[in-house]
């Protein structure tokens, strides 16, 4: 139940099992984001507790801004919140018997970022969109947040770290396992292509000749899990007390590419030998 960190484009991606007011308490994200109804009455799930943190404040800020579409973002204060937002994703109507559609939260997913973008938002915190009362399956709300997430920040963004509050087990795996695919996509890419690897410093005493590695991510989709990484830390060899090889990935003239865990950043990279 430990949080898991990942790396997407130039944004720090953390899955933790705290819930997402907490993180609004702490004053951990500038904004925190939950699914709501058209008019925003936060009655249930990650919205009601958001609703009991924050305070009176934001359902009367709320009140002012229904009725509302779903597919739409709305934006409070966070009141008692040390955050500084409340983005407030309409997933379904219930007064109309709508539903929320893959279309619906890859449209939610895509304005909350765009929201971020348009408020300086540096910190998000993210519960999953529409998985509980609204029924919304938790796989494919994953799916979607995260494709809209990594194509959002391959562009320019003022976003430093997305949390993704994720206290229910089922939600919390689903959103793993999209964010190892990705990073799984990523080293796949720098495995096909070493040059496009940054130099790592190599340790004293490193008699296996200098090195790099790509980027921090956390697992590799189809290959070697986190999970199995963790299980591995203690039997592999290990390259300037450091880096832990956990596989082969290949050989391109005199450099071999393996799949390595950091002990230091508990991450996964690609780190070419020569």
């Amino acid at each position: 139940r430990r949080d898991v960190s990942f790396a997407v484009g130039p944004v720090t991606v953390v899955v933790t099992p705290r819930p997402l007011e907490d993180l609004g308490r702490t004053g951990v994200v500038d904004a925190v984001v939950s699914s709501d109804d058209t008019m925003l009455t936060m009655r249930s799930g990650v919205s009601r507790a958001i609703r009991k943190a924050a305070g009176r404040q934001v359902v009367e800020e709320a009140a002012r801004l229904i009725p509302l579409t779903i597919g739409d973002v709305a934006t409070t204060s966070a009141g008692a919140l040390a955050a500084k937002y409340v983005l407030h994703a309409v997933t379904v109507d219930w007064e109309n018997d709508i539903a929320p559609t893959e279309r619906t939260i890859r449209q939610l997913s895509r304005e909350v970022f765009r929201r971020c973008e348009v408020l300086g938002i540096g910190r998000l915190g993210v519960a999953a969109l529409a998985p509980g009362t609204a029924g919304f399956a938790a796989h494919r709300s994953a799916r979607l947040i995260v494709q809209s997430l990594a194509k959002h920040v391959a562009n320019r963004t003022v976003l430093e770290t997305v949390v993704f509050s994720l206290p229910a087990a089922d939600v919390r795996a689903a959103f793993l396992r999209e964010l190892q695919a990705l990073a799984g996509d990523r080293l796949a890419l720098a495995a096909e292509d070493p040059a496009r690897t940054r130099v790592a410093p190599r340790a004293a005493g490193d008699r296996r000749g200098s090195s790099r590695r790509t980027s921090a991510a956390p697992a590799v989709g189809g290959r070697t899990s986190l999970s199995a990484a963790l299980a591995l830390e203690g039997s592999r060899p290990v390259i300037g007390r450091r880096d832990v090889l956990l596989e082969e990935l290949g050989r391109w003239g005199l450099a071999v590419v393996y799949l390595s865990w950091d002990l230091l950043l508990r991450r996964v990279f690609a780190i070419k030998i020569l």
